[in-house]
């Protein structure tokens, strides 16, 4: 399962480089609405409505907003080092 989602949000990261676009937004937080939540986000949200693996994921992060979620910026900068 972890396999799944992290192999997923490598290829969303991946992706938003390759096009050489920003990941983050004027808000980097799940918890927050949606409002320019940033590229990265915003691709995660749109890959759950279709893929059931990160749905289900987007929504335990929502519920418990302390478990790992590879959706941190602390992650993204840790990949890039």
């Amino acid at each position: 399962m972890w396999r799944d989602i992290l192999t997923r949000v490598l290829h969303c990261i991946k992706f938003l480089a390759i096009q050489n676009l920003s990941l983050g937004g004027h808000r980097e937080s799940k918890e927050d609405d949606e409002t320019n939540a940033g590229n990265f986000l915003a691709l995660l949200n749109l890959l759950g409505k279709f893929d059931p693996v990160i749905k289900e994921h987007l929504n335990k992060v929502v519920d418990n907003l302390k478990s790992p979620s590879y959706l941190s910026i602390e992650f993204i900068h840790l990949m890039a080092s």
